[in-house]
């Protein structure tokens, strides 16, 4: 009994860490940012976030997927 007690906890206990693991979340944007002729633009922005290990991601391209590159 005591052994099926504890298998079953150790399967909860796995379930419940494997997926905090895998969340993805979108703190800021999408924004776009338009390249005028002339001299290069600079764009600066900031986003509220919980400090901590994360991610980057900039695409490269029409905001509908044309002349995209990532």
């Amino acid at each position: 009994m005591k052994k099926i007690a504890l298998v079953t906890l150790c399967l909860l206990l796995g379930l419940l860490v494997s997926t905090s693991f895998g969340t993805e979340i979108t703190v800021f944007g999408p924004n776009q940012y338009t390249r005028t002729t002339g001299a290069p633009d600079v764009f600066t922005d900031m986003c509220a976030a919980t400090p901590g290990e994360g991610g980057l991601s900039v695409k490269n391209g029409e905001l509908a997927g044309d002349n995209r590159t990532t």
